[in-house]
């Protein structure tokens, strides 16, 4: 089983979720997982754009291949609850962690402490390798 891991740390900018979809994509073919690509981008554009709009933080972004099933893991500082909520079809927003929730294998939401007392949030997906 392999364990291989990738790292982008990303600014609160605008511009953040698409260089996490660049990230996501390099990183994914060059493991061989061209196939995966298209749904990961996209997951973690959802995710990314939540960090920088919502939690108005950068962050990081970190994938790894476990072997069974791409992690990916984007933390960033800017506290705020990461939930999934109903859009109504005239909502402009609300459904990226709907969509997160429906495209990949497992969702979740972790916080941490650092050592100066920084509240770290941690919004991760799964995709199974066997899809």
């Amino acid at each position: 089983m392999s364990h291989r891991t990738a790292v982008h740390q990303f600014e609160h900018d605008q511009r953040a979720p698409g260089g996490a979809r660049r990230f996501i994509r390099s990183t994914l073919e060059e493991w061989g997982f061209d196939a995966l690509s298209e749904v990961a981008e996209l997951l973690v554009s959802e995710v990314v754009t939540n960090a920088v709009g919502h939690a108005a933080s950068g962050g990081e972004v970190v994938v790894t291949d476990s072997g069974s099933c791409l992690r990916v893991e984007v933390s960033d500082t800017g506290g705020g609850e990461v939930r999934q909520r109903s859009a109504e079809p005239e909502d402009v927003g609300g459904r990226g962690m709907a969509i997160v929730a429906a495209l990949s294998s497992r969702w979740g939401v972790s916080t941490d402490l650092t050592a100066t007392d920084q509240v770290v949030k941690t919004v991760w997906f799964e995709i199974d390798l066997s899809q």
